[in-house]
């Protein structure tokens, strides 16, 4: 079967030469200068081309949507390894609320480090796009997911773009970049809150160099094993704050001489 096959292709393709010169000294018969009947062999030499450029098309648009298949897995993937993560972390977080009994605190921002979305919008080169970025508070800016979400939707005025930034930002995103957003991560922040007298609460960057020392002293003899200076006791109780002063370092339940000499402490 194979070696009749192949004798049928060929025949076809001698049956397609025959008739391609008949066409062509027809074409002469009735006139046509010599650069029209190269353009006409041309145009035919392409059409004869076509189904192996279909075929290749098909094959390319196959790999994409594979491809795209895949990288839609990975995202939905990674939106559960950074729900886990976010589980573990909040059971850290409680557990420091009920150690510390609300002295200290831990608070966190979803996608609070914007600097891959921050970089990637500021490749795009638009004043207008970089005016609107700047313009808004840490806490406000949207995440590359969001951003996609309202691209899609249209209704990116609900992150604070002008009509004339959305036709900007819509024009410059086209599907690769849009893959490029789409392929962001915003890792979470964590703020480090103490409770100060007045009852609210301030973060750690905020608070006095003593303050800040309470703080990280009074974690690490939390966080302290049974081997070490801080030895805890059998039942849980609510830490206080770490006290320094007069280089001693400790805790209502226990204290510990630190070094006295300032460089060390």
């Amino acid at each position: 079967w194979g070696v009749v096959a192949d004798a049928a292709v060929e025949i076809l393709k001698k049956k397609e030469a025959e008739l391609r010169t008949a066409v062509e000294r027809a074409l002469a018969d009735r006139g046509l200068d010599a650069a029209r009947l190269k353009e006409v062999q041309d145009l035919n030499r392409r059409a004869s081309l076509l189904s192996s450029y279909e075929s290749e098309l098909e094959r390319i648009e196959d790999r994409r949507a594979k491809t795209e298949k895949m990288f839609a897995g990975l995202r939905q993937e990674r939106h559960g390894v950074v729900f886990e993560q976010r589980k573990a972390f909040g059971r850290v977080v409680e557990q420091i609320m009920e150690e510390f009994g609300g002295w200290i605190r831990v608070r966190r921002v979803d996608n609070g480090d914007s600097r891959p979305l921050e970089r990637f919008l500021e490749a795009l080169g638009q004043k207008g796009i970089a005016r609107w970025w700047n313009g808004m508070d840490s806490d406000r800016k949207p995440s590359p997911d969001t951003l996609i979400e309202h691209l899609k939707s249209h209704s990116l005025d609900e992150v604070g773009m002008s009509e004339a930034v959305q036709v900007t930002f819509e024009e410059c995103i086209t599907r690769s970049k849009e893959r490029g957003l789409a392929a962001l991560h915003c890792p979470d922040t964590y703020v480090l809150e103490m409770r100060v007298d007045d009852g609210a609460y301030r973060r750690v960057d905020e608070l006095s160099g003593g303050q800040r020392v309470s703080v990280l002293l009074s974690l690490l003899l939390e966080t302290a094993d049974g081997s070490s200076a801080c030895h805890r006791p059998a039942g849980r109780r609510t830490r206080q704050p770490v006290s320094v002063r007069y280089g001693t370092v400790g805790t209502e339940e226990t204290a510990r001489t630190a070094p006295s000499d300032r460089g060390d402490a």
